[in-house]
């Protein structure tokens, strides 16, 4: 077997990929997909180099967060989404780049083999002992879900997803694992709640991080958030 990488390309294109499968199991990005994406990222932290291709840690993934999140998975089902999802971004991305992400053999319509059903339950032994088998992992949605929404639980649904959009743009970072998941959600909620009413306990949690991490603090999350944008940028290849 060949080793995954996990270059700019493969952490934008599996997070494009995964945010797109939810549609069809009716999931959310918070928590489901932002779950079973920094459970990649923590695996990849831990083992840069696998034998696993990228494909089959992409269903492995969704499966332990299925399975931790009480939700019916079928790794059929799983596949069967994942390929519909490679044939969504033809437009945007040629078939051959995508098989060549992945490592799958086609992004044509075909049933998991016995062989790759094997290969997904030997993933998953991995990928949890990766993570001291403990797949529960912090998400940044959960600042603002402490911060600002139990406070203030009547806010209109678009400023909420404004910012859980922007905190979307992190995910994929190279750094991710070694990021502030708090002075990520101050920095994004400051952005988008300086103009807006907000609780005064929103406005004071806020204050407080942004004073703890200083100037250089605000602006390495405001480059990152620039760079990260401009990486999810899709344009066709």
């Amino acid at each position: 077997m060949t080793e995954s990488q996990w270059t700019n390309d493969h952490r934008k294109y599996t997070w494009f990929i995964m945010v797109r499968m939810r549609l069809g199991f009716h999931a959310n990005v918070n928590p489901t997909v932002g779950t079973a994406y920094v459970i990649l990222q923590k695996y990849f932290s831990v083992k840069p180099n696998t034998e696993y291709k990228l494909y089959i840690l992409i269903i492995t993934a969704y499966l332990i967060t299925f399975k931790n999140e009480d939700l019916k998975s079928d790794i059929r089902i799983l596949f069967e989404q994942f390929l519909n999802c490679c044939r969504d971004y033809q437009t945007l991305c040629s078939p051959e780049k995508l098989v060549s992400i992945f490592g799958c053999n086609s992004i044509e319509p075909h049933p998991i083999s016995s062989f790759e059903e094997k290969l997904v339950s030997e993933c998953e032994l991995e990928i949890l002992e990766a993570l001291d088998y403990e797949p529960h992992v912090e998400l940044v949605y959960s600042y603002c879900d402490d911060h600002f929404l139990k406070y203030s639980p009547a806010i209109a649904p678009q400023v909420i997803g404004e910012i859980e959009k922007d905190f979307g743009a992190f995910f994929s970072a190279e750094e991710y694992t070694s990021l502030s998941l708090e002075s990520v959600a101050a920095v994004i909620m400051h952005k988008h709640l300086c103009n807006r009413e907000a609780p005064q306990e929103t406005k004071e949690w806020i204050k407080n991080v942004l004073k703890k991490i200083g100037k250089e603090g605000c602006s390495q999350i405001a480059s990152l958030y620039k760079r990260q944008t401009a990486l999810l940028s899709l344009q066709h290849q």
